[in-house]
């Protein structure tokens, strides 16, 4: 018992004191001008079909499907894992997940849609990987114990997935609590606020991993961008107990190019990063009634070019081409779509499935 709570408050630390480690100097944001014009939410909300997707799912039972009929896996199967298939993350053809059984330490598995194989990557209960792009995996594993310390440390590795060869690019207490594969390299979060304690300014933020080393990008959570164009967003908050999730109220989101300038008007409570779009334009959500209704806002540089009125949210969002697609955890799981183009909604239940991601195109 004292093992899986340890593990379970690892996934909520945040702290710094390790290795190969460049920091650089983050600019505060400048205050956002008012968007003029101000756009007005659409008037109705344009529901259409869900969308048809390159869609991989798994189960409880372990198995992995690529439809989804009325919410419901269907279609060609692989049963992946004697377990629940848990927290997927797709890069072109291939897929990393969690395999978690009852009473035993959970396995990170890489699945190959080109060759259907299912690789046993490591032992891990930390649902935070990501892949490089370059054909490794980068995930969080427990690390050395410190007999001071209530918990263990842990540590960030890289792994070829070809040459099954480890590197261990740091390892201290909270060594991330997010990685995601981005336009800028995969992104590495480290909040300030956690279960344990205070994160000092200069040790927390955004930071890329460029090979075995990370460098600072920002004191804000990157969401989406690359190349020196990046949407990002404020450490959200849990009013209730100060620490950090990644869900919690509120957050509000930055646009850095050479400097940081917050988008969000001064008067909006909340506002979440969605996606950055090829043409530099932003999308963001705005809950109001709750987490899962309110407005998806199109910003055209600091100018808000559409507003749209809908069921949306910010919960684990994938974009796939003209899509941007969500979930709503409660009152009833289900999937939300967004598409870009013209502002349509979309929904299907999403309670029969345990994971979500989307797959790249066949070569």
């Amino acid at each position: 018992m004292r093992r899986v709570a340890l593990l379970a408050a690892i996934t909520l630390i945040v702290t710094a004191c390790g290795s190969h480690v460049e920091a650089g100097p983050s600019a505060s944001p400048s205050p956002s001008a008012s968007p003029s014009p101000s756009a007005s939410p659409s008037p109705t909300i344009r529901n259409v079909a869900f969308p048809d997707l390159p869609i991989i799912v798994g189960t409880n039972a372990g198995d992995l499907y690529f439809q989804l009929v009325n919410g419901q896996p269907a279609g060609r199967k692989v049963h992946a894992c004697d377990g629940s298939i848990q927290d997927l993350v797709a890069y072109a053809r291939q897929a990393l997940f969690l395999c978690r059984s009852s009473g035993t330490l959970a396995t990170l598995f890489l699945y190959d849609d080109d060759t259907a194989a299912v690789t046993a990557i490591a032992k891990t209960e930390i649902a935070t990987y990501a892949f490089t792009g370059t054909g490794e995996a980068v995930y969080v594993t427990v690390g050395q114990s410190v007999p001071s310390a209530p918990i263990a440390m842990t540590r960030l590795v890289v792994q070829g997935l070809r040459t099954g060869t480890t590197t261990t690019v740091d390892e201290r207490f909270g060594v991330a609590l997010e990685v995601r594969l981005t336009g800028e390299g995969v992104m590495v979060w480290r909040p300030k606020n956690s279960v344990s304690f205070v994160r000092p300014d200069a040790e927390a933020g955004t930071w890329i991993l460029r090979g075995t080393t990370l460098a600072k990008l920002s004191q804000y959570r990157l969401i989406d961008g690359g190349k020196g164009r990046d949407l990002l967003e404020s450490e959200p908050v849990d009013p209730a107990t100060g620490y950090s999730t990644s869900s919690s109220c509120c957050t509000y989101v930055v646009w850095k190019t050479t400097s940081e300038q917050r988008l969000t008007p001064s008067d909006v409570r909340n506002e979440k990063g969605l996606a950055l779009l090829e043409d530099g334009r932003v999308v963001t959500w705005r809950p109001e009634n709750g987490e899962y209704d309110g407005n998806v806002v199109i910003y055209n540089g600091t100018k808000i070019e559409r507003i749209d009125r809908g069921r949306f949210s910010a919960l684990r969002a994938l974009r796939s081409g003209d899509w941007i697609v969500a979930q709503e955890a409660a009152p009833t799981p289900g999937l939300h779509a967004y598409r870009i183009s013209d502002g349509a909604f979309a929904t299907m239940p999403g309670n029969a499935f345990s994971a979500l991601a989307f797959l790249g195109p066949k070569k």
